[in-house]
Parts: C-alpha cells; structure tokens; sequence
C-alpha cells in the first residue's frame, strides 16, 4: 500500500467507499485491492471537515477535552451482495479524551478513543475497539523541526456473509518527520514511516503486512502564491502468512506544485513515476506513471467546490487456500499489481449560519495487471449528500444519505449499497 500520499487533505473529505471483490471458485484470496481502498478512504473520511465538525473542531484541543460522537445508521446491504440482501441497523459511539499541551518550543497531543458499533440484526458484528494517537515536536528551533506521530487502533471487519465471524486486526503507525529551512524560501524534509497490520485471528484471505519507507523531499516557494516540492521515495512491504513471507521494494519520485491561480481558486498538481521490485521471481516487476491533482473554487462566500483526481500504483499478494482439501492442496500465492485511477467532485454550500450542506461524488476504477485469479476490473461509484446543524457551539447535528455500487464483467461481485445516518458529535473542555 502507498502510505506516501498523506497529503490528501488538499481535497477535504470526499467520501471514498468501496466494498469487496468476489472471487470465483471455493477458493479464499487475499483481497489487498480492498484494504487498499479502505486504508485510503479511513484517512479521507478521518481528515474531512464534515459540514457540522468544523465549528466544533477548532484546531487543537486546549488542556483537556472530550468528545462524544453518536451515529444512528441503515444500511440495506451490509454485506454489499448481489443477491439476498441483508439489511440492519448500527448504533455507533465514540467517545474521545484528548489533551494538548502548546507552547513556543513545546507541542503534545494525546488522544484515546473507543469505538463501539451495535448491529441490531446480525449481532455478532456488534465489536468495540480502542485508539490511541500521539503527537508531539521532539525538537523545535527557529530552523529545524522534529515530530512524532503514533496511532494505534483495533479495527473490525464485518464478515463477508452473514454466517461468517467478523476480523479484527491491530494496526499499528509510526511517522517521524524532519524539516529544516535553508532559507526564507526553500525546505528540506526528511520522512520516516512505519505500518504494521497484524490480524488477531487468521482467515485464508488474510495477510499480515509490515511496511518501512523513507522520503527525502526539497519544498521551494518560487513566488508568494506557488510552491514546488520535488521528492523520492523507498520503500519495503513484506507480507506473512502463517510462516511463509514474501516482499516488495518500490521506488517513488515525485514532482508537485501547489499554489493561487485566482484570489478564490487554488490547484494542487503532483507527477511521478513508481517502480515495484518483486522478491517473488514469478512476478515480473512493474513501473507506472502515478499522478494526483486537487482544484479549490470559492465560488461565493456561502459556496465552495472542489475537484480531485489520482492514479497509483498497489502491491498486492494474494493467499489461496482450498478449504475443502486443505491438506492435499495446500496454499498457492499469486502477486498482482493494482492500478486504481479515481475522481471525485465536492460542494459545501452554507444555506444559514447554523446550517450547512454538502454534495459529493466519487468514480473510481481498479484494474489487476499480472493476476492469475483473472478478476475483471472493477468500477466504483459513490454518491452522497449531507446536511448539519450546529445547535450551539458544544452540540451539532447532521443527516447524511450515501449511494454505492460496484460494476464488474463477474457479475456476481456486483452490489448497490443505501446507507441513511443520522448522527450527534458534542464536546466538552
């Protein structure tokens, strides 16, 4: 997975989701295209100033605050199935405790969350999990920075049938981060980041990852309205199952601009070029081009849209397992590489003061390239409109309706998806 494009908070939130691809036969696989996506759209949705968050936010906390969040949700397909639909209703609650320490020369943010999930139907899936998160400046001076960031969470994955437990995995994300201005214009920065995705209980479709990557990149302001960054990548996933391992080395440069073309519009552009080195010979290495690109119109003071677009590159390594003969069988591994191109358009519009609304859409392709499941491509389609009301500075309420679906030549991995939440975030401090 490409833990490298953080900066994805230019966009603002679009809503990414997606669901799973089936495969055909009795055989399990890994399906790493999916935690791909996943792991993309948690960080959207985690960055994304909802229309009814944003007063409450209001940068880092001061001393100590909590934060309550209830959402109350229909889905009319949990399991995103072609046929035999299942519906049910989720009770979500996540409660907050952060504190922040700021100074001059001093920053410290430590926040713990538990996130609880009720299904009222299929109450299995009903799970709880804990996080942490930690950031602080190790070392500050008037040209040099160095900051820490932890994140540590639980996260549970509903079954893909209704017979079948849900997961839980513990991922664990270390970043390290160096900045040193050489000049008033110019900056030198230097990236340490470390992903560990650990399954607590091991299916045939699940792979635990391990990945380490470093980014060197130089940032200058030519003008007061445009900034270039230039920047190089090197990376190790390893992926284990069981006791067998495998890993990938890729290489990233990358070039990007950032800056005003009018007073009320902005563009973010980045280019590069991503090389995969594959450990596993039978899997020839893989170079592509990889691109990524925002656009911001302050249309009125009320209205606001935003664009965006990618193309990356994913790794992936794929576990099958024939669990009607195990034994005989045995497992057989099969490495592809995933290439997910996506667009997406966002409108915030301020109907009042108290109220806001929100109209978003997302188009997303994923394409298999050396695969030997011979999974078609899929295409993504997310809708999603949402309306806030801020009751006081503490308390805000929110309405939100998503559409979903996937399009794919199986047409058995196919599925529509209706979601209706309405949902209370609150904080006290």
């Amino acid at each position: 997975m490409n833990f490298f494009n953080r900066k994805i908070s230019f966009f603002f939130g679009f809503a990414l989701t997606v669901g799973a691809t089936a495969w055909p036969g009795t055989a399990q696989a890994v399906d790493l295209d999916r935690i791909a996506f996943q792991e993309q759209q948690n960080i959207l949705r985690d960055t994304r100033p909802a229309p009814v968050e944003t007063a409450l936010d209001g940068g880092m906390p001061k001393d100590i605050r909590l934060v309550y969040h209830i959402e109350e949700t229909f889905d009319d397909n949990i399991f995103l199935s072609k046929k035999k639909l299942q519906n049910d209703w989720i009770t979500r609650l996540a409660p907050t405790l952060q504190g922040s320490i700021r100074s001059d020369k001093t920053f410290l943010y430590l926040a713990g969350k538990l996130d609880s999930r009720i299904y009222a139907i299929h109450g299995h899936n009903t799970s709880v999990d804990p996080g942490l998160t930690l950031r602080t400046d190790l070392f500050r001076t008037s040209r040099l920075k160095l900051s820490l960031k932890e994140n540590f969470t639980q996260r549970t994955s509903i079954g893909q049938a209704s017979t079948e437990k849900p997961t839980k995995r513990l991922v664990n994300h270390l970043g390290v981060s160096a900045v040193f201005d050489i000049s008033p214009k110019t900056s030198l920065g230097l990236d340490y980041n470390q992903a560990v995705s650990y399954y607590k209980t091991i299916a045939s479709r699940h792979t635990n990852q391990f990945h380490n990557s470093v980014r060197s990149s130089f940032l200058w302001r030519i003008l007061p309205k445009l900034t270039l960054r230039s920047s190089y990548a090197f990376a190790i996933n390893d992926y284990y199952y069981e006791n067998n391992g495998n890993n990938l080395i890729y290489h990233q440069v990358m070039e990007s601009a950032e800056g005003y073309i009018t007073p009320k519009s902005r563009i973010n552009l980045g280019f590069g070029y991503k090389y995969n080195m594959y450990h596993n010979r039978d899997h020839r290495n893989r170079g592509g081009i990889v691109f990524n690109g925002g656009y911001h119109y302050q249309w009125t003071e009320k209205t606001d849209i935003r664009l965006f677009g990618s193309r990356n590159i994913y790794e992936s390594q794929n576990r099958i397992i024939n669990r009607e003969n195990a034994e005989q069988s045995g497992s057989q591994s099969s490495d592809s590489t995933l290439v997910s191109t996506s667009a997406g358009l966002t409108i915030n519009h301020r109907l009042t003061e108290r109220l806001n609304t929100r109209l978003s859409g997302y188009w997303g392709r994923l394409e298999r390239a050396d695969s030997s499941s011979g999974t078609p491509t899929t295409t993504y389609l997310d809708m999603a409109t949402e309306i806030g009301y801020q009751i006081n500075r503490f308390l805000a309420l929110w309405l939100r309706y998503d559409y979903r679906c996937a399009l794919n030549k199986n047409k058995d991995s196919e599925y529509k998806n209706n979601r209706i939440t309405c949902g209370l975030r609150g904080t006290f401090g």
